[in-house]
């Protein structure tokens, strides 16, 4: 079992630049799948990408612009060339 808490916070970056979020998770387990995902205001939630930390080593996402990274404790959402679309929850 995984328990995960974000790291809330507002992230403000301009377009072109990119943007880090933090999401910290806990397993005891050595294999770990990581989803990434966005809610927009009054549209159903988007899955990004998923990521396999420890020694998981999947990766895949909807968008080059989305990459991640992976810590034991933590999980990290790189998003590369912002747009105004990207203001979301996540």
């Amino acid at each position: 079992c995984a328990h995960t808490a974000p790291k809330t916070k507002t992230v403000i970056s301009k377009e072109g630049e990119s943007a880090t979020l933090t999401c910290l998770y806990k397993s005891s387990s050595s294999r770990v799948l990581l989803f990434w995902g966005r809610l927009m205001p009054r549209q159903t939630p988007e899955f990004l990408l998923l990521k396999g930390a420890r020694s998981e080593t999947c990766f895949q996402s909807i968008s080059p612009r989305y990459d991640s990274a992976t810590s034991k404790t933590s999980t990290f959402l790189i998003i590369n060339n912002l747009k105004l679309e990207d203001k979301a929850s996540y």
